[in-house]
């Protein structure tokens, strides 16, 4: 984390860098870094750009304490410098001037003792490793005197011990018998002698009657 004294020092290098000049016009070079472009006269640059940011944005910054390292501090100048490359194109007036600007940053803040090589890099952030836990229920221990059986030992379903037996005899009540025996009897029992003594149909013989003898 960036100290008071740092943001102080930063303060000054950018202040130090807006002075730079062209040696051959005298024309500040900073002059069209300083502020972001009007939204009313290049509207087209809003939707162009998704970052606009100002050499008076970084200076806010630093005095509102709001970069957290150096690297946040380098990283807005490149993103506006990448800003003027990306609208005005490579061969402007502007990305070259804009190449001035850089090459006095980078020999004021080395001055001033935050080169890239006294610049410490973070650290990437430290992966945790996955831990699965895993919780193994113990088998409650069988009764004292019971071996187990196989099937059980196995993993198999308890055999039931109830099994019906095969080739069970059904009994006849004791009411069912006297029922088949007085002829009342189901299916093909044989008839009582009882039956046999039927009255005499249309086709049995009737024996004659004897006439009485005339007068």
């Amino acid at each position: 984390q960036l100290t008071d004294w740092t943001f102080r020092k930063l303060i000054s290098c950018t202040k130090s860098v807006t002075t730079l000049k062209d040696p051959a016009t005298k024309r500040r070079l900073c002059d069209i870094f300083l502020e972001k472009p009007s939204p009313e006269q290049y509207p087209d640059y809003y939707e162009m750009i998704e970052k606009p940011i100002a050499i008076n944005d970084i200076l806010r910054k630093c005095r509102s304490k709001m970069y957290t390292n150096m690297i946040e501090y380098l990283d807005d100048w490149k993103l506006m410098f990448a800003n003027a490359k990306k609208f005005n194109g490579d061969s402007s007036w502007v990305v070259q001037d804009g190449k001035s600007v850089e090459k006095e940053l980078e020999r004021i803040l080395k001055k001033n003792g935050f080169g890239e090589e006294n610049i410490p890099k973070p650290s990437p952030p430290k992966k945790k490793r996955l831990r699965i836990k895993l919780t193994l229920k113990k088998p409650k221990p069988p009764a004292a005197g019971a071996a187990p059986s196989t099937a059980a030992a196995a993993g198999a379903a308890p055999i039931p011990s109830s099994i019906p037996k095969k080739g069970l005899k059904l009994k006849l009540s004791t009411a069912g018998a006297a029922l088949g025996g007085a002829g009342g009897g189901v299916g093909n029992a044989p008839p009582s002698s009882s039956a046999a003594l039927a009255a005499p149909g249309k086709g049995s013989i009737r024996p004659r009657k004897r006439r009485k003898p005339g007068p």
